[in-house]
């Protein structure tokens, strides 16, 4: 039948029709416009296509630790299903999409002694807090609340698979390190986290980033800690008056860019993430802006230059 082949490492996806899967060598491929796309042929019948440059660079890292998981897996004799992200992934139901807003997961896992689990492989880019050089892996809040209705609603464990993105980046390692976390210890970290915040501080808040301690690293053995339940309440403490100078400092900064520069709601973040980019996120950025804006601290017209009020 007809089948659908993507490549992580030439970044190209290929379409072919027919009712048997014809290996390459039978088939003649064509490169048209340049080498943007190909076709293949059987003889001078059309069989199908093959797309270059197919995803993003984003999209290729995230495809990239995706397939180092499966490995990952697979090493481990682990019977898994890959359900994937693509336009072809495996569908959700209305329920799920619309009134849940639930995240689809990468994988379905079956593991001995605990069952079925779910997977959602994450590279990521660690970041930081301004007063440390210490970097932690980060999901967006967005993010962690569709995986915590998935859970809730399928009433299947969910699990995180963290990957430095600098390493799948770098392409030389076979076998990195994963870091893993169950959401419902994530849950129970992110609720500790946001107990300690006020209500503006709340909406301020983008991307949670997750302490070392609450993740299990697993590298050659698909094997780690599932007993724990509990956390430790100062962490969530800890992490809140962390991330409050953190917006003390974005705030500053944005402020100290209006006074100084004649500058766009557009391009404000990206003004000034050559002073931030150590420690936020550019949507962290725009989502403070965002507030201040809102609150009337900084006086906003399309197409004119932001102003602080009162100055």
């Amino acid at each position: 039948m007809a089948y659908i082949d993507f490549d992580p490492k030439t970044n190209s996806i290929k379409l072919i029709k027919g009712i048997v899967k014809q290996t390459d060598n039978e088939l003649t491929e064509i490169e048209a416009n340049g080498g943007i796309y190909s076709i293949y042929k059987d003889k001078e019948e059309f069989k199908g296509i093959k797309l270059n440059d197919y995803l993003s660079d984003l999209e290729l890292k995230g495809a990239k630790a995706e397939n180092l998981f499966k490995s990952l897996l697979d090493s481990n004799d682990v019977p898994f299903l890959y359900i994937g992200q693509g336009p072809l992934g495996m569908e959700r139901s209305n329920v799920l999409k619309q009134k849940m807003n639930s995240k689809r997961p990468d994988f379905l896992v079956n593991l001995p002694d605990m069952g079925i689990l779910f997977f959602d492989v994450k590279c990521r880019q660690k970041k930081g807090f301004p007063t440390s050089s210490k970097t932690y892996f980060q999901l967006f809040k967005s993010e962690i609340i569709g995986l915590i209705n998935l859970h809730e609603q399928l009433l299947v464990p969910v699990w995180v698979a963290f990957i430095d993105e600098s390493i799948v980046s770098d392409d030389s390692s076979n076998n990195p390190e994963f870091y893993l976390i169950p959401i419902s210890l994530l849950k129970k970290y992110y609720d500790g986290l946001v107990s300690n915040l006020t209500e503006r501080e709340k909406e301020m808040l983008t991307s949670i980033r997750i302490p070392d301690e609450l993740l299990n690293e697993v590298k050659d053995k698909f094997s780690f800690n599932v007993g724990v339940s509990n956390i430790n309440k100062d962490l969530g403490q800890t992490f809140a008056k962390y991330y409050k100078g953190m917006i003390r400092r974005i705030e500053d900064k944005i402020k100290e860019c209006i006074r100084s520069k004649t500058v766009l709601k557009s391009n404000l973040s990206q003004t000034i993430i050559k002073e931030t980019g150590k420690f936020a996120f550019r949507n962290e950025v725009e989502n403070i802006l965002k507030k201040l804006i809102e609150e009337k601290v900084i006086e906003y017209e399309p197409s004119k230059p932001l102003k602080l009020s009162g100055e």
